[in-house]
């Protein structure tokens, strides 16, 4: 092998290593982040079935912590009411 041949397949080996090396700081990464909102999800699910437990109506408590909605649609009733309903069309934002 000529010594540029040697010199152009250590340079391809280098940036495949650095490739591989950025792949696995990617993964990582994307694993930490998985794992932080994994833990999050569980942290507000615990809290959830806390205020459940101590007899919140969470669909209230919810609608009165989250973003205010343009439209507002509640349905009481005894049994699943056969609903078929049109949202106005035009009204996005």
């Amino acid at each position: 092998m000529s010594l540029l041949s040697v010199k152009s397949e250590q340079q391809r080996k280098v940036k495949d290593a650095e490739h591989q090396q950025r792949l696995r700081h990617l993964v990582e990464v994307a694993e930490a982040e998985s794992k932080a909102e994994a833990l999050k999800h569980d942290e507000e699910l615990r809290r959830f079935e806390a205020l459940k437990q101590m007899g919140v109506d969470l669909t209230k408590y919810l609608c009165t912590v989250g973003d205010r909605p343009d439209q507002h649609i509640r349905i009481d009733a005894a049994t699943p009411p056969a609903l078929h309903m049109e949202m106005p069309k035009g009204r996005s934002k």
